[in-house]
């Protein structure tokens, strides 16, 4: 069992173990809410704030407001023009480029952490390089499905999330799914340097932040995982356990707080909290040493793939079935617009 241990340094957060490779200096460089129907970013300033409901409020009716509710269908942000709205903001886009080995998505290091040969899915992606840098592209859909129970996890975020530390939470207002907020991360895996995005669901501090377009409040951000289960199941011993955490553990998360339904949407069991330190310590399944080794070594193959393309308008494509990164030939790109811009 690896011994893990997660730790504050310098704003970075540091999941040290004693063997495998590992996520290092993960942080949180910037905060921004999708506008969809202007289909762009704006620059957020603060994030939401965990609390605990008290007795009184059970139970959680996840199905209210559901007439109201907006589903996403087929409206995502593309997380490269969340990353273009970051090049273009940050101070010393060039320099942050010439620091950084690869710019992606975290659903896309996400699908690297959890490849098996037990579940043989293809995913398929596109990547090219620019000024040293590699661009990574997940070109699968997302889901689209307007379904009742993808509700859930958002309404539980409204009862479970507050603007303000001590006041009681917005349940009224009509949930857009579309409306979220994404956060550009950094982290170091072995020699490599990433800039990711993901969505970002709030904080668990105690104490209230400041302005988070300033990087010294983004540093000091706890953030929290809110997730949704039937009652009936022990997530603990499920592959949701497994997705999760893993999940959590690529944004440096400090918290995953699970909120269990019964077959009519309502939470009657106390939302239950745990520290990712805790969660990591406790399960030898979750394997992340040698996990976050396979995300490096796919990072390596696509390296060498690159190496002598730093051409925007080439890029090569690629799948990956089970454990397996299978090339294909290089071709002509829409990326050439794109990159202009930078």
């Amino acid at each position: 069992m690896y011994d893990y241990c997660l730790k504050q340094k310098d704003g970075a957060t540091r999941l040290t173990q004693q063997s495998g490779m590992e996520l290092t200096d993960i942080r949180l460089r910037s905060i921004v809410q999708f506008d969809p129907i202007k289909k762009s970013f704006e620059q957020s300033q603060n994030l939401k704030y965990f609390r605990q409901p008290n007795d009184l409020e059970y139970p959680l009716d996840l199905n209210r407001g559901y007439d109201e509710f907006t589903h996403r269908c087929g409206v995502f942000p593309d997380p490269f023009d969340q990353v273009q709205h970051y090049l273009m903001h940050v101070d010393q886009t060039k320099q942050v480029l010439q620091q950084t080995d690869f710019i992606l998505h975290r659903h896309t290091l996400r699908i690297f952490i959890d490849a098996s040969p037990v579940v043989p899915r293809a995913y398929r992606f596109q990547a090219f390089r620019f000024k040293g840098c590699i661009f990574i592209k997940l070109l699968d859909d997302m889901d689209n499905e307007a379904v009742l129970r993808h509700s859930y996890a958002f309404k539980a975020r409204q009862y479970l999330l507050t603007e303000r530390l001590g006041e009681d939470p917005d349940t009224d207002t009509p949930i857009d799914q579309r409306m979220q907020q994404y956060g550009m991360f950094s982290a170091k895996i072995g020699q490599f340097r990433l800039l990711y995005t993901g969505e970002v669901t709030g904080l668990s501090n105690t104490e209230p932040l400041g302005d988070l377009t300033d990087q010294q409040e983004l540093d000091k951000c706890r953030q929290t995982n809110i997730r949704v289960v039937r009652e009936q199941i022990s997530w603990r011993s499920t592959f949701r356990y497994d997705v999760w955490v893993r999940q959590a553990y690529l944004s440096g998360v400090h918290q995953l707080v699970v909120a269990s339904f019964d077959d009519h949407g309502q939470v009657v069991r106390p939302i239950e909290v745990e520290s990712m330190e805790t969660l990591l310590k406790q399960s030898d399944r979750l394997n992340i040493g040698n996990r976050v080794q396979r995300i490096h070594q796919f990072l390596e193959m696509i390296s060498q793939k690159l190496e002598d393309l730093d051409n925007p308008a080439v890029s090569v494509r690629f799948q990956l079935i089970g454990e397996n990164l299978v090339f294909e030939e290089a071709l002509d790109t829409e990326f050439i617009d794109y990159v202009n811009q930078l």
